[in-house]
């Protein structure tokens, strides 16, 4: 009758088997951990793929129906530099350096 791995743990029995049974165990133990890193990674990557492709559709839509601001004629900005009312403040006041009193001395 052949001894379970149990006894042959507290016995110290081991045959060459066993010992290729632990390392098998053990590497396909590290085998299933790293897939699951890998698939994570991988998730991970097609995740920020999609989230970088819909961005790039919504900016090229955005582009297309003016959205971003690259139609040209605003009409709510006023973009003159110039103020409209200095026109208008000119017209009322007088800028005449001479006197009017000065005809009337002329006269004299």
């Amino acid at each position: 009758m052949r001894d379970t791995t149990s006894e042959k743990l507290s016995s110290g029995r081991f045959c060459i088997e066993d010992v290729g049974r632990v390392i098998i165990i053990i590497a396909l133990l590290n085998v299933q951990n790293g897939l699951k890193n890998v698939l994570a990674l991988l998730i991970k990557t097609v995740a920020y793929l999609v989230g970088q492709l819909s961005t790039k559709s919504e900016l090229q839509d955005n582009w297309s129906t003016g959205v971003m601001g690259n139609d040209d004629d605003d009409d709510d900005v006023d973009d003159d530099d110039d103020n409209d009312d200095d026109d208008d403040d000119d017209d009322d006041v007088d800028d005449d350096d001479d006197d009017d009193d000065d005809d009337d001395d002329d006269d004299e």
